[in-house]
Parts: structure tokens; C-alpha cells; sequence
């Protein structure tokens, strides 16, 4: 399920734990949904010494829901507040952001819904 070239970053998901404090709720269905079509192709933060996702979280528990034994992972030398304040950073980034619907609904139609997120009923809405 790890895409070949995130290999090298590879480490038993049994080594990892997901960060005790993170706020954030994933969708892990739409995750399991993109790693059975994609596989992982971006690895997840772990704060080095403690061995918590720092950014990554949902994707670890979606990959235990597959029963994989592997997950890619970068280490991050980082101390307990930066991992703190990485964690907030990388949740509240991804809210920030917003969609050009006109743009999504033509990347949309041009490549379907499969491995996307988005479902039928998303793409009437836009």
C-alpha cells in the first residue's frame, strides 16, 4: 500500500502511536477509499523520541483499518512544543483553504470520483 517511491521511509505502524493531543476528526472511510486507489503517497510526521504522528494521524488509522503492517514515516528532530504547534499548524492550514468549485467541478468531470473523496452527490451540489 506504500507507494514505491516512499519505501525507503518505511517503518512497522506497530512502532508509531497517534498524537495523544490532536483535535482534529478525519474522514478515515475517504482516506481507506484514496489508499486503496493511490496507496500512501506522502508519509507521515512523527515527532522522534516519542514516535506520535504529529501530521498523518488519520491516515495511520486508516492504514491499521487496511491491517497494514508498514507505514511510511519521516522523523522530526522537535521538541515537545513544536510538535504541539506543528500538529495545530498542519490542521488549521488545511481549514484555511478553499476550493475554486468551477476548477474542482472540471477536474472532476475530467477524471471522475473514484479515489477522490467527493461523491455523486458532491458533484451535483457544484
Amino acid at each position: 500500500m506504500i507507494r514505491e517511491e516512499l519505501r525507503p521511509l518505511a517503518v512497522p505502524i506497530a512502532s508509531l502511536s497517534p498524537y495523544p493531543r490532536n483535535p482534529r476528526n478525519g474522514d478515515i472511510e475517504a482516506i481507506r477509499e484514496s489508499l486503496r486507489k493511490h496507496g500512501q503517497f506522502k508519509p507521515v510526521l512523527v515527532q522522534a523520541g516519542t514516535n506520535y504522528i504529529i501530521a498523518g494521524n488519520h491516515t495511520y488509522m486508516a492504514m491499521l483499518e487496511e491491517n497494514e503492517t508498514m507505514i511510511a514515516a519521516l522523523p522530526l528532530h522537535i521538541d515537545d512544543e513544536q510538535a504541539a504547534r506543528i500538529n495545530v499548524v498542519d490542521n488549521r492550514t488545511a481549514q484555511l483553504g478553499g476550493m475554486d468549485d468551477g476548477a474542482l467541478l472540471a477536474l472532476l468531470e475530467d477524471i471522475g470520483l473514484e479515489g477522490t473523496g467527493y461523491s455523486e452527490a458532491d458533484l451535483q451540489k457544484l
